[in-house]
């Protein structure tokens, strides 16, 4: 009899929690894939079912988690008592854990001057080349990547006068918010550096150095190992004569390893 109603009481919570949650794809850490319906969601962990029955799998083994079609097959016989085998936790073998991870990507960059700079350079456009490092496993150093950053910034005007910037920077770029699965991060920075600058006119030819700071919010999303970014930014880069100033945005993607 008790057997019974803890059968009928369990059949009524995979009814209940099935009538709300639909089918998930689970991404391990390891890569490996598991399709099966969401039967119960703690704390720490999922309780999930599919044809070979019960199982828990916990959050730090997720990588990521997509829907399936409503009507995807997971080819469950509702009449069999996939309880009386137990709840089956799922064990990933963890060898070498990252201490370290990095995601080098590329962005294309629009800059706007504004000050008395504008006078000179109307419009900028150019190309960065970037490099997070993060530290996964470290409570404190996981809530900031060290942003490192190359670009290449060229200005011209109507009286065929240009400018070029290449430069490197550097700097801690810290997470605002990121989501449950890891695939959307709002972060900020401020990052700093030496900077080389060329000018060319028909008078002049000349070079000299200088020092860049740049301040920038960034959106990334990641699918995979694929990471797409958008980015708003000011730039400062400080000169005797005239310092330049521009507010700018940038698109771009890269590669997480």
């Amino acid at each position: 009899m008790r057997y019974c109603i803890k059968k009928c009481s369990i059949l009524l919570i995979i009814t209940f929690f099935s009538a709300r949650i639909f089918a998930e794809k689970f991404i391990l850490i390891d890569d490996s894939v598991i399709r099966a319906k969401i039967i119960k969601t703690e704390d720490n962990s999922y309780i999930i079912l599919n044809k070979l029955g019960l199982f828990r799998v916990f959050n730090d083994q997720i990588a990521s988690i997509e829907q399936l079609p409503d009507d995807f097959n997971y080819e469950i016989d509702e009449n069999k008592d996939y309880f009386q085998f137990g709840i089956t936790e799922i064990n990933i073998k963890k060898n070498n854990p990252k201490t370290l991870s990095f995601n080098p990507f590329t962005l294309l960059n629009y800059y706007r001057p504004i000050g008395e700079i504008s006078g000179y350079i109307q419009n900028a456009y150019g190309l960065s080349l970037c490099l997070n490092l993060n530290f996964p496993n470290h409570a404190f150093l996981n809530i900031f990547e060290l942003h490192i950053e190359v670009p290449y910034i060229h200005g011209t005007n109507e009286f065929n006068s240009s400018t070029s910037i290449i430069a490197i920077a550097s700097g801690p770029e810290f997470t605002i918010y990121r989501n449950k699965n890891k695939s959307f991060r709002i972060s900020a920075a401020v990052i700093c550096g030496p900077a080389l600058i060329f000018i060319k006119n028909e008078q002049v030819n000349a070079s000299g150095y200088s020092l860049i700071s740049s301040a920038y919010s960034s959106y990334s999303f990641t699918i995979r190992r694929i990471t797409l970014y958008s980015r708003i930014k000011y730039d400062f880069i400080y000169d005797k004569t005239i310092n330049f100033h521009s507010v700018g945005c940038s698109i771009g993607a890269g590669y997480a390893f």
